[in-house]
């Protein structure tokens, strides 16, 4: 039984890439292939940075006679990347997904349909685990000789730094689910939890590369620091080197680690998946309703479904806190930045006219990663006959997903240029113009996330990571928003020969002015045939 309940895992996992889950067609072989080459050439792309980084700390600590440091760090990095890409996943995956009721139902024991669901999630982990790890091993194994040993451990130790991951994974899943059953809004602790999980990790991203000078100038400590308080990770650096007992205590802890978790998982697995604790128990009573327009319901029953689920909420709309902390930290260092960006501006002739194109570019690349429209006729999955059969007109129904696109986003995108503009000194008129191009940007992105969402809807999934990490639409947009700002920004550089910082911004504005007309009249006109078709 626990080998059909792996398989329906792995067939739901890759089913999205296989099927078209508007019309349960399988696609066709071309489709499949060529989004298996963009997937392709999305990781080969992250492993070749982690290559350079490895062969930089590899022939580093070689000369310092330390190359097990160089792995040890690798590890580590290996870990945090998979624990990030994957914790996400977990809670929604394992305690919080759509079949879970009808899985409990079946005459299954509770340990196999836990474990089926901890594939999905070892997978995930897995794959950016490989991301940093292959690379890892390659630089290993070119600039090392050690023998058998110092070519089959290290295999077994990325093996091992997988399950790790999982152990991890697992254990911050297990956390958020004992905390939601007792919490009213799971969403909301879901989403703090995680945000503090993001600004530690990208803490560590923006300082990566001085404290990796630090680490090869000072390798001597360095070692030290490592075996007296980073000793898992010391004792993954001496096994690479081929000494079989830090591999095996290695092992050891690892394996005990994952069976402790799996018994204590399945201890309390049916517990956690079946209490609502956090939900009071109801009595209805009679009150009035201040009525609203129709648009304004529509906008708050969408608030509603966002504030509902972290998943969503923190795939969707991560750029919004983003943005948020980019204001503070200009508020903190914008003297350092403005400093640095007129010495660096000063190499150009009218480099000075960069400055507000440069701003406008940073707020809308972080504005871009906001995708609530792409997935949001998705997420309304088998429940979309409740919308359906409401007595509104389809066009409200679209307008209110991307009005709740535009305030979400726009605000935050409004903050951050307002003090750009004043900590860079731009002026009235450009900051305005800033501002009046990103949020065109936000309405036209708004939009186009809506209209692919339309093209290509997937409303039959078990799991809500499926439409909102994994589908098409939201893929597209927010590569095709982060391929749109290179777009707009990178001619500044020739034209603004020619032209003010503040006329190029115009010129801009005039564009995606005319880009978000033409996507509205689209929606009305073909975008309400496809919803209503649906």
């Amino acid at each position: 039984m626990l080998k059909v309940l792996l398989k329906k895992e792995l067939l739901e996992m890759n089913s999205w890439l296989f099927q078209n889950k508007k019309t349960g067609k399988l696609r066709s072989k071309k489709g499949v292939v060529g989004f298996g080459i963009l997937m392709g050439f999305l990781l080969l792309s992250m492993s070749f940075y982690f290559f350079g980084i490895s062969m930089w700390l590899v022939t580093s600590f070689k000369e310092a006679n330390c190359q097990w440091l160089a792995f040890s760090f690798m590890s580590l990095l290996a870990v945090m990347l998979g624990t990030f890409g994957s914790v996400f996943n977990t809670y929604a995956s394992v305690y919080r997904s759509k079949d879970r009721d009808l899985l409990l139902s079946l005459p299954l024991p509770p340990v196999s349909i836990l474990m089926s669901k901890l594939l999905g999630v070892y997978l995930i982990g897995l794959l950016y685990t490989s991301v940093v790890m292959i690379p890892t091993l390659i630089t290993w194994w070119i600039h090392t000789d050690l023998g058998a040993a110092g070519v089959i451990l290290p295999i077994l130790l990325y093996l091992l730094i997988s399950v790790f991951v999982l152990v991890l994974t697992c254990v911050l899943g297990y956390v958020v689910a004992l905390i939601s059953t007792r919490m009213k809004n799971r969403s909301i602790v879901t989403v703090l939890f995680s945000l503090i999980f993001f600004a530690i990790y990208y803490y560590f991203c923006f300082n990566a590369t001085k404290s990796l000078q630090k680490m090869i100038d000072n390798a001597d400590k360095v070692q030290e620091v490592f075996r007296t308080k980073i000793f898992p990770a010391y004792a993954v650096g001496r096994a690479a080197e081929g000494r079989p007992g830090f591999f095996f205590g290695t092992a050891a802890a690892v394996l005990l680690l994952a069976a402790l978790t799996l018994y204590v998982m399945s201890r309390s697995y049916v517990r956690i998946v079946t209490t609502e604790k956090g939900l009071k128990k109801k009595e209805y009573h009679e009150k009035s309703t201040a009525r609203r327009s129709t648009g304004k319901a529509l906008l708050a029953r969408e608030g509603k479904k966002l504030l509902s689920s972290a998943t969503y909420m923190l795939n969707a709309c991560f750029a919004s806190p983003a943005m948020i902390a980019a204001a503070i930290f200009l508020l903190i260092k914008g003297k350092d930045l403005a400093e640095g960006l007129s010495n660096l501006l000063n190499g150009f002739p009218n480099g000075e006219r960069l400055l507000p194109v440069l701003l406008f570019a940073a707020a809308a690349l972080l504005s871009s990663m906001n995708d609530i429209t792409a997935p949001s006729i998705s997420l309304e999955g088998k429940n979309l006959w409740i919308l359906r059969s409401l007595p509104v007109e389809a066009k409200d129904v679209l307008h209110a997903k991307i009005r709740l696109h535009v305030l979400v986003t726009a605000i935050p995108a409004a903050v951050l240029v307002i003090t750009g503009a004043v900590v860079l000194k731009l002026g009235f008129l450009a900051g305005f113009l800033v501002l009046l191009a990103t949020v065109l940007l936000i309405m036209m992105e708004a939009r186009a996330g809506l209209d692919m969402n339309l093209r290509f809807p997937n409303l039959d999934w078990k799991n809500e990571t499926v439409p909102v990490k994994q589908s098409m639409p939201v893929m597209i947009a927010m590569f095709g928003g982060w391929a749109l700002v290179l777009l707009l920004s990178a001619p500044a550089i020739g034209l603004l020969f020619f032209m003010s910082g503040t006329a190029y911004l115009l010129l801009i504005s005039a564009i995606l002015l005319a880009v978000v007309l033409l996507l509205e009249r689209r929606l009305m006109k073909k975008g309400t045939v496809l919803f209503e078709n649906l």
